[in-house]
């Protein structure tokens, strides 16, 4: 961006001691990120002398505010669409804890309906006598014996706490 200066409009080179390149005051970034055409504290000092260079360093401090204060306005826009976002999402969730609570406690209620039997009646079934005691398996064959005591446990099993196995 090095120009050789110039006269002015009316025809006089310009009275400030500016070196034999126009100055940008305005710094500018390449692609990279470098500073394409940096100016020293001096070069730009002597340049603000000149009232055109002021006049554009303040219409681009002006813009740089303008688009600084676009920013915080449309990054203001973002959180609050984002707080709404989480907001309803936090309400999403109560409801969900909530619905699971209540699927809970009634499956509790449930298994605990099907684990105790409605009370019945306390009265018992009637008690099947004991079958003959087995000796010598002349009256009765152990086979036979077994079964009989199988059966009559199968029957009173109201008058026995043990579980059946």
């Amino acid at each position: 961006m090095a120009r050789p200066s110039n006269p002015d409009d009316s025809g006089n080179p310009d009275p400030s001691p500016i070196p034999s390149r126009r100055l940008t005051l305005l710094v500018e970034q390449a692609e990279d990120g470098t500073l394409v055409d940096p100016v020293t504290w001096e070069e730009f000092i002597l340049g603000c002398q000149n009232e055109t260079s002021v006049r554009r360093l303040f219409d681009h401090a002006c813009k740089c505010q303008q688009e600084r204060d676009d920013k915080i306005d449309q990054l203001d826009q973002e959180i609050k669409a984002l707080k709404d976002r989480i907001r309803s999402k936090d309400e999403a969730i109560t409801d969900l804890v909530e619905e699971r609570d209540r699927y809970k406690d009634a499956f509790a209620q449930q298994a605990l309906s099907r684990a105790s039997p409605a009370p019945e009646s306390s009265k018992k079934s009637s008690k099947i006598a004991d079958p003959l005691i087995l000796i010598d398996s002349k009256d009765l064959t152990f086979e036979n014996w077994l079964s009989l005591i199988q059966d009559k446990l199968a029957v009173n099993i109201d008058h026995y706490l043990t579980p059946a196995i």
